[in-house]
């Protein structure tokens, strides 16, 4: 008998079994994941920005030709800034994983959250981001993201200060999008891990089915 067959009639003989352990695996993983595991709350985008304009000292110069978000993008100023102000805030509360990231990972997390627009005519915009899928902390975010904003503005004041003829900073507007979090429900989270509970037994179940084939395949032929 070829292999396909033993497989076939393997299958048929132990779908009961199969069927068994797709349903304790649906519901254990299903039950498991969504009323016994802490669930993460997930939250919408929190969005600050402010604008700032500032007055060149050196006649007939707005400023446009100067890249700030280059500059600020930077290696350099990324680390520079983290090394005055890391110790301020709780990064972990911006992103749960800042405690795994090496200073590379730092830098890059900032850039891709920090952003610095040459409106011209003097006027920058500064803005911080944090999109939906960052693991942030809600009450931390509403509580601290703008004061973050505000020390980082201070920064690049001083710094531009620093480089640039540059003086008399004013804020022009500024506007803040606060995140809310997102209601989870537990129904769907039992039904998503059941399927994929259900699923993992089939392949066990599969798995079960095809080394009994392999054996009596193997047998039949000795």
């Amino acid at each position: 008998m070829d292999f396909y067959s033993i497989f076939a009639r393997e299958f048929r003989k132990k779908v009961l079994l199969i069927v068994a352990l797709m349903v304790v695996l649906s519901a254990g993983i299903g039950l498991e994941k969504g009323y016994f595991t802490k669930q993460v709350v997930q939250t919408t985008t929190f969005e600050t920005e402010k604008v700032v304009k500032m007055q060149y000292n050196t006649p007939n110069s707005s400023g446009s030709e100067f890249d700030y978000n280059a500059f600020f993008c930077t290696y350099g100023e990324m680390a520079r800034f983290l090394q005055e102000h890391e110790n301020q805030f709780d990064f972990t509360k911006f992103n749960a994983n800042w405690s795994h990231y090496e200073l590379q990972d730092k830098i890059e997390w900032m850039q891709k959250h920090i952003f610095v627009n040459n409106i011209k005519g003097g006027a920058i915009q500064f803005e911080f981001m944090l999109k939906p899928e960052d693991p942030k902390d809600l009450s931390y975010t509403k509580q601290m993201g703008e004061k973050f904003l505000d020390s980082y503005i201070l920064y690049g004041q001083r710094r531009l200060q620093a480089i640039l003829p540059v003086s008399n900073f004013e804020e022009i507007n500024h506007f803040t999008l606060y995140p809310e979090a997102k209601t989870k429900s537990r129904k769907i989270s039992v039904l998503k891990f059941g399927v994929v509970g259900a699923v993992l037994g089939l392949l066990m179940g599969l798995v079960i089915v095809l080394a009994f084939a392999m054996r009596e395949y193997r047998n039949g032929r000795t």
